[in-house]
């Protein structure tokens, strides 16, 4: 999948799999930030302590993916992250969060400490379809 949104910080989030198709995580090194460079940009592949905190018992946003949902850390009231066995299959899940200055029941992505990290799939559809320039 590679890019898959933007963190709140403006740093490009990507799926978990590096540019072999392999675990990033595990086979790439990870600044104390959870990032690192590519030949292009400066990168996450999972969540980072360096745009999120510990805030427990909330959800605080964390980024945007590609389709249009927010990306969340959520943490129970004694500030444990969320686990896969929470989420559907592209990573997320409905619930109360902030969404333009608002608390809203709606679906997003959330940030986890397991594979794969930020989002499994996309979950979003394109309302406006994708065409070309004017034809010239």
């Amino acid at each position: 999948m590679g890019a898959i949104g933007i963190a709140v910080n403006g740093v490009m989030l990507y799926n978990a799999l590096d540019a072999l198709n392999m675990h990033a995580r595990a086979h790439e090194m990870q600044d104390s930030c959870e990032g690192h460079p590519n030949f292009a940009e400066y990168h996450y592949h999972a969540g980072s302590a360096c745009v999120v905190g510990s805030e427990t018992g909330s959800a605080t946003r964390f980024g945007y993916a590609f389709d249009g949902f927010g990306v969340y850390v959520e943490r129970d009231k004694n500030g444990n992250m969320l686990t896969n066995k929470s989420l559907d299959a592209c990573h997320g899940r409905t619930s109360k969060v902030m969404w333009n200055g608002n608390i809203h029941r709606i679906y997003h992505f959330v940030v986890t400490q397991e594979f794969p990290y930020l989002l499994g799939c996309f979950a979003g559809t394109n309302s406006v379809p994708a065409a070309g320039g004017p034809q010239g």
